[in-house]
Formats: structure tokens, C-alpha cells, sequence
């Protein structure tokens, strides 16, 4: 019997062991999985052999790590069992998972019965499979405004009915009640289609193609810094141009992206600066380059030196110079509705001034570049005949000039000018004017009781019964009267901060109809620039050499990198928990 006792105890002291053992080595390959998928790089390569001279990152992380702590080293690698070495992709994923997944629960805890809205955006990731990105936007029990990214989904397409059933999916997965859903934020991939006026597309396409044409060799791309550096050089010899520190610094041509709407301005603001330079490179390209550079270069140079392409680059630039600081404000995180209706104006107004007096004075700039830089110039009132068509097959006879001033000039302006009404249209522009009567600032001279009712009646008659309609323009006037004389509820500037300070000092209960309409204002989404930002990690997370990614791997691994502030917090043990319980494990771990 004292023997039988005695035997129990080796066992057990034996299993807690090898259970301490087991959870160290899980623990060390968990912390590698977490640091690696925090700095988005690859988790596996080519050769993870023994004899690899690099193993590659994670299996190199975990050396790292041994090296460090000879605990560790004595429970992992080749000193681990080899059912239970917690190395093998398989394991990873899991790993990845389960970090994914509790991001996603503490999302849902942190929304719990709140209103939210989605914002929705699509993009090609590197292996050109179309992905649609999901932003939740909901202002949390501190009163902080919180745009979550919640998940990456793969469509076959963008039609209306695909988006829908997989929002269902998504809201439906996670017990999101889609009666409390208050806003939709909806954008194409990119901010520059413009298929609606084709000259605009073909321009981009074009523009496109000359960047690439000149950027993607080492060799052009040093020949036109070079070239650049010339050109200024004689510009200066011949008092053209200023000089002073910190100018004409030589640059090069930039890319525009899917995922930054400032990149466009550069864009064309950067061929316009080197626009000989570029005309010198692809000239050369056409006749030094092999058969598939020639053909390319030969498309780029006529394109280039075409009057129409001129046009539209000069055209292009005006206008994305006019709305540039409208598109910087809006793409803030903490956006400032008042301004951003003023910038509305204002950049539509410009636009307009543009269309209705703009036309003599930029046709004059576009042909003196023209001259300048050797391109030729149409005969204005001559019958417009496009580059590679004939005068027979032209079914309107219409002028050179009329063509540029109004097929061109108008017609682009006005499709901008379209897009602003449609995205800016007289509903949402009296919503952002009611909503602004909750602005805090300068002693909350915005404050109307009479626009807190309206804005109540009009845009969110189902968040308020009748009693509480009729209850809260009594309880707009106590409000009015008593943040003035509250210390912690003066010198505020916006409304997301009137919403933290209510909550703090327990005004939120004492006001609470009050609390539940800045709560709604506060979950409009005004533009979907978080789902941009998604996207750029997208392209970080997967790149050219990590493009056969998994779509569910590929959303696991953005939502734990963009959303790391929360999966920092997860206890490692916890991990261990839910990883010993996915699936019967052979060894054990508690």
C-alpha cells in the first residue's frame, strides 16, 4: 500500500512536468506568432530544415528566444517531443485564429447593445482576388468614438446583392442586431474611376502606363533623375527659375494608389514637374529597349505628346488641387463636421468658378506648355478629328474648340460637381447642419433646442418614443442651461469629447435623451477612410513573395496587426486554454 502511494506520486510530479514543459513550448511559439503577426512578417519560407542556414522567421524567433532563456531551449525544436513541437503551419494557424477570433469577441463586447454603422469598401489584394473590407464605427460606454476593422471577405464580385448577403453573414455571425444598425458607409475601390466621362479614364490609364514604363527599370528610372537634373541645371543657367535651399530637389515620377487619395495630385504633379525629362527617357526607350520595352515606350511617348493628354493632365491638376484639402479633412479620424460642410462649400464653389470663368485663362496655360515642350498645338477652329479615327466616320462635325471646351472642360467638371451633390446631397447636408447644434465650442454658441427637436423628428424618429420626443426639448433646456456652469463640460472642441465628458461626470443619466442622440450623430459615418487604411495594410500584410495567402489566413493576420492595441492584452494561458480545446490533443496541457 506505501509502496502504491509512493508510485502515485513520481506520476504525478512526472505529468505536472511534462504539463509545464508542454505549456512553456506552446507559450514560446504563441509569443513568436504574436510578435511576428504584430510586425506583418511572413511566418514560413522555403527551406525550414534542419540544415537551412535560415529557418526562417518564426522557427528563427523561437532560436532567438532559447537563446535567451535556457528554460525555453531545453523544451523546444529538437528538444521537444516530435508530436508536440508546436512549429508546423497547421499549429500556426490555430494560433492565429484563436487571437482573431477573441478580437472579434471583445469588438462585440466592446458595441454590446450600442448603435453601430458598417463601412464597406473593396480592393484587389496582390493576387488580384477581390476583397471587400468591414469596418464597424459605434461609440463605446466611455463615450469614445471607436471605428474597429472586423473583418476581410473574399467576393466574386461587387454587385449589390453579393455585398449584401455577405454583410448579413458577417452581422449575423456575431449576434449583431441590424436593428440597431444606423449608418452604411459604401466606397469603390478607387477614389479616381471616372469611367462615367471615358477621357478621364484613358487619361489615368495612360498616366498609369508611363510611370511604369519609366519607373519599373533602375536604369531609366537613375537615366530620368538625371535628366531632370539637367533641366533644372539649364533652367538655372538661364535665370528661369529661382534657386534657394530646399528647391528643385529632384524627385521622381509617383505611382497613384488605390488606397491614397492624395497619391492622384501627385501623380500629375509630378509628371507636369518632369515632363521633358519623361518625354527624353521614353524617346530614348523606343529606340534602345528590346521588342516589349520599345512597344511599350512607343505607346507611352504618343501618349504623352498628345494634346488631348495635356489637356486633361492640366485639367486634372486644377481640379484635385481644389479638393485636396477637403479630401485631407476627411480622411481624419476625428473628423470636424463644421469645417468639413464649410470645405463642402467652398471646394464646390471653387469648382464652379472654375467651369463658369476658368476657360480662356486655362486654355491659354495648356497651349503655352504645349509650344514650350514641343507638342502640337490643334487648329481650335478646325473640325475636331480624334488621333486615330477619320473625318468619315465622324458622325458629329464639331470643332476642335468645342470639343475641348465642352466634351472635356465641362463635362469632367460636372461629373465632379455630380459627385458632390450625390455624396453631399441636401438630406445628408441638413443632417450634418442639424448635428452641428451639438457642437461644444465656444461656450456651445452652436446649441439650439429647437434644431435638437428637429434633428430628432426628422433623421431619428424610431430611437425616440412620443413620450420622449415631447420630453426632450424640456430636457435640451436644463442641458442648455447647466453645461455652462458645469467646469468639466467647458473649453470642449468637439462633439466626440462632449460625449466622453457627459459620461464621465455622470451627466449621460441625468441627460440621457440628450446622451442618445450624440451618440447617434457621433455613429454617422461621414467617409470610409478606415477601410483605406485597411487596404494599405492589406498590401503590407500580403505582399508580392506572401501572395498565395489564404483568404482566412490573409483576414486573421490584418485583423490581429491593424487591431493589436487589443490582441496585446490577451493573457498567453488563455491562448494555451482555448488552443487545448479546439481539438483532442495528444499531449497534455493542463
Amino acid at each position: 500500500m506505501a509502496q502504491s502511494k509512493h508510485i502515485d506520486k513520481v506520476l504525478d510530479r512526472h505529468s505536472d512536468e511534462t504539463i509545464t514543459n508542454n505549456r512553456l513550448r506552446l507559450k514560446t511559439s504563441i509569443n513568436a506568432i504574436r510578435w511576428l503577426a504584430f510586425q506583418a512578417c511572413a511566418f514560413r519560407g522555403d527551406d525550414e530544415s534542419l540544415g537551412s542556414l535560415n529557418r526562417e522567421n518564426f522557427i528563427e524567433l523561437i532560436k532567438l528566444l532559447a537563446s535567451c532563456n535556457q528554460n525555453i531551449n531545453n523544451v523546444v525544436l529538437e528538444n521537444a517531443p516530435g508530436n508536440a513541437q508546436y512549429i508546423s503551419p497547421g499549429v500556426q494557424k490555430d494560433i492565429l485564429h484563436i487571437f482573431a477570433r477573441k478580437v472579434r469577441a471583445k469588438i462585440r463586447e466592446e458595441i454590446g447593445d450600442s448603435k453601430f454603422c458598417i463601412i464597406i469598401d473593396e480592393a484587389r489584394d496582390e493576387s488580384k482576388r477581390e476583397q471587400m473590407s468591414v469596418v464597424l464605427r459605434f461609440v463605446d460606454k466611455h463615450g469614445c468614438v471607436q471605428e474597429r476593422f472586423f473583418d476581410l471577405i473574399h467576393v466574386s464580385d461587387t454587385c449589390s446583392l453579393t455585398l449584401k448577403i455577405e454583410i448579413s453573414s458577417v452581422l449575423s455571425r456575431h449576434n449583431l442586431d441590424i436593428q440597431n444598425l444606423r449608418g452604411q458607409g459604401y466606397d469603390g475601390a478607387s477614389n479616381m474611376r471616372a469611367k462615367e466621362v471615358c477621357y478621364v479614364h484613358q487619361f489615368f490609364s495612360k498616366l498609369t502606363l508611363i510611370v511604369n514604363v519609366v519607373t519599373v527599370s533602375p536604369k531609366r528610372h537613375d537615366q530620368l533623375r538625371v535628366a531632370q537634373a539637367n533641366n533644372v541645371a539649364n533652367l538655372i543657367a538661364n535665370d528661369q527659375i529661382v534657386t534657394g535651399s530646399g528647391l528643385n530637389q529632384i524627385g521622381t515620377l509617383q505611382r497613384a494608389g488605390d488606397t491614397r487619395w492624395g497619391s492622384h495630385l501627385n501623380s500629375v504633379r509630378s509628371l507636369l514637374c518632369m515632363f521633358d525629362a519623361t518625354c527624353e527617357i521614353l524617346e530614348k526607350s523606343t529606340e534602345e529597349g528590346n521588342f516589349s520595352t520599345r512597344g511599350d515606350a512607343s505607346a507611352a511617348y504618343d501618349a504623352i505628346t498628345y494634346f488631348e493628354f495635356v489637356f486633361v493632365l492640366h485639367l486634372m491638376r486644377n481640379i484635385l488641387e481644389v479638393s485636396h484639402d477637403l479630401c485631407q479633412t476627411l480622411q481624419r479620424k476625428n473628423q470636424d463636421i463644421l469645417n468639413a460642410l464649410t470645405l463642402v462649400s467652398t471646394t464646390k464653389t471653387l469648382i464652379q468658378r472654375i467651369r463658369e470663368s476658368s476657360w480662356e485663362a486655362f486654355i491659354k496655360e495648356v497651349i503655352l506648355f504645349c509650344e514650350k515642350h514641343e507638342v502640337e498645338v490643334p487648329d481650335m477652329n478646325a473640325l475636331h478629328i480624334p488621333r486615330r479615327g477619320r473625318t468619315r466616320k465622324i458622325v458629329d462635325q464639331i470643332s476642335a474648340e468645342h470639343h475641348y471646351r465642352v466634351n472635356l472642360f465641362l463635362a469632367v467638371i460636372d461629373t465632379q460637381l455630380q459627385e458632390f451633390n450625390g455624396r453631399f446631397n441636401d438630406n445628408m447636408v441638413e443632417l450634418l447642419t442639424l448635428s452641428s447644434t451639438l457642437d461644444p465650442r465656444d461656450n456651445y454658441k452652436f446649441f439650439s433646442v429647437n434644431k435638437v427637436c428637429e434633428l430628432v423628428e426628422r433623421f431619428y424618429p424610431g430611437d425616440f418614443s412620443d413620450q420622449e420626443k415631447f420630453h426632450i426639448r424640456m430636457q435640451a433646456q436644463h442641458y442648455e442651461l447647466d453645461v455652462l456652469n458645469h467646469a468639466e463640460l467647458t473649453n470642449l472642441c468637439t462633439i466626440s469629447e462632449l460625449c466622453q465628458r457627459l459620461t464621465k461626470t455622470g451627466k449621460s443619466l441625468t441627460y440621457s435623451l440628450i446622451d442618445r442622440l450624440i451618440r447617434l450623430v457621433l455613429t454617422l459615418p461621414i467617409l470610409t477612410a478606415t477601410t483605406e487604411r485597411s487596404f494599405s495594410a492589406m498590401n503590407i500584410v500580403k505582399n508580392r513573395l506572401r501572395n498565395k495567402m489564404e483568404d482566412e489566413l490573409l483576414a486573421n493576420c490584418l485583423l490581429i496587426y491593424i487591431e493589436k492595441k487589443i490582441a496585446e492584452k490577451f493573457d498567453t494561458d488563455s491562448i494555451i486554454d482555448e488552443f487545448y480545446d479546439m481539438k483532442n490533443r495528444r499531449v497534455p496541457l493542463r
